[in-house]
């Protein structure tokens, strides 16, 4: 499971492009990248996606 804690709506919203771009950084190759991706979503169970805020 992954948790990430993000400071603001902002944040948030540019989540899934700084993903991306360390995906990027990662694997250069666009074929490679595509087929580790599609890999990696076979080996994962579905799991949901919750936006939670943290109250203080």
């Amino acid at each position: 499971m992954r948790i990430f804690v993000l400071k603001d709506k902002e944040q948030a919203a540019n989540f899934e492009k700084a993903l991306d771009d360390a995906g990027l950084g990662v694997q250069p190759d666009e074929s490679k990248r595509k087929a580790n991706g599609e890999l990696a979503a076979t080996l994962r169970d579905a799991v949901g996606h919750e936006e939670l805020e943290i109250l203080k």
